[in-house]
């Protein structure tokens, strides 16, 4: 019985946990888009009250963007803010088309 008991407190101690999203960014501190992904940190801590908590890491400090797409592929980065150079890094799912043609 005591065993069901610390089962049940830690689960609903887990379901109560606030989900952590990390993301990296090459845009740097005090950016335009630094400001606005701190927005969006602040918009999901707010709409879920507080279940969700999104850490940013601008300027690159988490890598390079080659580093940040390795990060999320390993679960270390949740998510990860690219450049058009770093997107093409990433692995083209198949039957893909190009944004622009030429």
């Amino acid at each position: 019985v005591l065993i069901i008991i610390c089962f049940i407190i830690s689960l609903n101690h887990s379901l109560l946990a606030a989900i952590e999203i990390k993301i990296g960014s090459v845009a740097p501190e005090r950016s335009p888009w630094h400001a606005a992904l701190l927005k969006v940190a602040r918009d999901w801590e707010t709409i879920t009250a507080g279940q969700v908590k999104v850490r940013v890491y601008p300027g690159g400090i988490v890598g390079s963007e080659l580093d940040m797409i390795r990060k999320v592929r390993l679960g270390v980065l949740q998510g990860a803010v690219l450049t058009n150079m770093g997107m093409m890094k990433i692995e083209k799912c198949p039957g893909a088309q190009p944004a622009f043609s030429h």
